[in-house]
């Protein structure tokens, strides 16, 4: 059908809609197949519609990163990061652009510099988001600190302090994520006895 379509704007838009389908559906392989013929084309009509060009890019990462395609998804990562940081600091696709390569980079053990974007990320949610997008953003550091080696378990400890304090709720999921390193962050384990019931 994309052949079709006389429009290349249009063509463009429907690969865009399916790479999302494939990827949403877990085909993370065929929704890089498909989002990589269209990614050059989309990047020359940039100028006319950046945001179905970032969208497309941004799915095109994530689903290199599902797809365990780390070195590709950070290639492309830190283009969209760079454009991102010089077109429109702050914004909500930046923030999440940034949480993104952080994820990515956290894959292939390039555990400072993610530590220090998941730590920016929180600071510009904290500005700009609501209770949960900051909760997700402390958690996502915790589980970073928690994964490095040698862990870091006090940071993740505060961290995840952090994210409860925000929405309560996440508590459970936490403690369930956690297991058997559970006494490893005191303040939670402590949160958790007092908290849950057993």
């Amino acid at each position: 059908m994309v052949k079709v379509l006389k429009s290349e704007a249009l063509s463009i838009e429907y690969t865009r809609l399916l790479g999302v389908a494939l990827n949403g559906a877990g085909l993370h392989t065929r929704a890089i197949g498909c989002l990589s013929r269209v990614h050059r084309a989309a990047k020359k009509r940039a100028g006319e519609d950046p945001e179905t060009f970032d969208d497309l890019e941004f799915t095109l990462i994530d689903s290199l990163y599902e797809d365990e395609q780390y070195a590709r998804a950070k290639t492309f990562s830190e283009e969209r990061l760079a454009r991102l940081e010089r077109d429109s600091p702050g914004s909500t696709p930046h923030v999440k652009a940034i949480e993104q390569h952080a994820l990515i980079l956290d894959e292939i053990d390039e555990k400072d510099e993610a530590r220090t974007l998941y730590l920016r990320v929180v600071e510009l949610r904290q500005k700009n988001d609501d209770p949960e997008n900051v909760a997700i953003a402390w958690q996502n550091l915790a589980m970073h600190a928690a994964a490095c080696d040698p862990p870091d378990w006090a940071m993740a400890d505060d961290a995840y302090m952090h994210a409860i304090e925000l929405v309560q709720g996440n508590l459970a999921e936490i403690v369930e994520d956690l297991e058997d390193d559970l006494e490893r962050c005191p303040r939670v384990a402590e949160l958790a006895a007092r908290k849950l019931v057993k």
